[in-house]
C-alpha cells in the first residue's frame, strides 16, 4: 500500500499503521526526514510497528543544490541535517536510535548532482552514523516533466537532463 504524496498527520498515520499491522501487511512510508526531524518522538512511534519501512529520499547534498532541484529555498535545506550536534541529520539518528527499519534513499544521477555534491552527502550521512544502504535514485527523463519544467524555468539542473530527453528524443507518453 502507499499513498505517493499524500500527506497524513502523524496521528492518522499512526492509527492506519495500526490497521495495516493487525491485517499482517506491509507499509513503506516516504519522508524527506522533516517530520522525523521536527518531532523527537515520532522514529519510536515507527519503530513500534513491525509493519512499517521508512524510505528517507533526500534530493540533494548542498543547499544551492536543493534550491536548484526542487525551487524550494536553500536553507530549507539544512533543517533535516539542523539539531543535536553540527553535521548531523537528525532524521536519521533518530530511527537509528530508536531501532527503525529504514533506509536512505538519494537523488545522485550524475545528470543532477556533481560528484563532489555526492560524495559530500555520503560523508554527511556517515557521520550522523548511517552505514546503511543507499539506494541511489536516477532521474526518468519523461518529456512531459521536461515541458513543465522549462515552463516553469526549471533551473540550470535540468538543462542537462532536457537535453537527455532530446538526445533519445522519447516518445511524448515516456
Amino acid at each position: 500500500m502507499g499513498l505517493s504524496r499524500q500527506k497524513l498527520g502523524k496521528r492518522h498515520l499512526l492509527g492506519v499503521l495500526e490497521r495495516i499491522e493487525l491485517a499482517g501487511y506491509e507499509f513503506i512510508l516516504e519522508t524527506n526526514g522533516l517530520p522525523i526531524a521536527a518531532d523527537e518522538e515520532y522514529a519510536a512511534d515507527l519503530a513500534r510497528y513491525m509493519c512499517v519501512h521508512v524510505r528517507v529520499s533526500l534530493k540533494a547534498g548542498t543547499a544551492e543544490g536543493f534550491e536548484a532541484r526542487t525551487d524550494a529555498r536553500g536553507e530549507c535545506w539544512e533543517l533535516p541535517f539542523a539539531g543535536l550536534r553540527a553535521g548531523s541529520f537528525v532524521a536519521v539518528e533518530r530511527l537509528l536510535a530508536a531501532g527503525a527499519d529504514f533506509h536512505v534513499a538519494v537523488m545522485t544521477d550524475p545528470r543532477l548532482m556533481p560528484k563532489a555534491e555526492r560524495a559530500a552527502l555520503l560523508v554527511r550521512l556517515r557521520r550522523a552514523g548511517y552505514t546503511g544502504w543507499v539506494e541511489e535514485e536516477q532521474c526518468d527523463a519523461y518529456r512531459s516533466t521536461a515541458k513543465r519544467l522549462r515552463a516553469a524555468g526549471g533551473g540550470t539542473c535540468f538543462e542537462e537532463l532536457g537535453k537527455y530527453v532530446q538526445a533519445f528524443d522519447l516518445p511524448a507518453d515516456h
